[in-house]
């Protein structure tokens, strides 16, 4: 004969055992996992300490030349000196180690 207290036990446990409830311990715990585990730092890649860009002197400059229109290299312009107006003037950009600003 079983007692008022075995039967809530046995409903508690099939209850607290339940498929979703399994599962979803599961999911909070994976998760949990998860957020605990660090990522260690990653080191500075060797190729963004080096120069990428170098300033040269006009007469060893190669000749570029193209055999497009000039509409498009035009439009092109004209749509980047709008993109920078837009910009608050003190705002900078690198090139290469050269800072400039989006007046320059």
């Amino acid at each position: 004969m079983t007692t008022i207290g075995e039967c809530f036990f046995v409903r508690f446990i099939r209850k607290a055992f339940s498929k979703q409830t399994v599962f979803l311990s599961v999911i909070v715990a994976v998760f949990l996992f998860g957020l605990s585990t660090k990522t260690p730092a990653k080191s500075p890649s060797k190729h963004l300490s080096q120069t990428v860009f170098k300033v040269v002197p006009a007469s060893v400059r190669p000749s570029f030349e193209d055999d497009l229109d000039f509409e498009n290299l035009k439009e092109s312009i004209l749509g980047s000196i709008a993109y920078y107006q837009r910009l608050p003037s003190e705002k900078q950009f690198l090139f290469g180690k050269d800072p400039f600003t989006a007046t320059h």
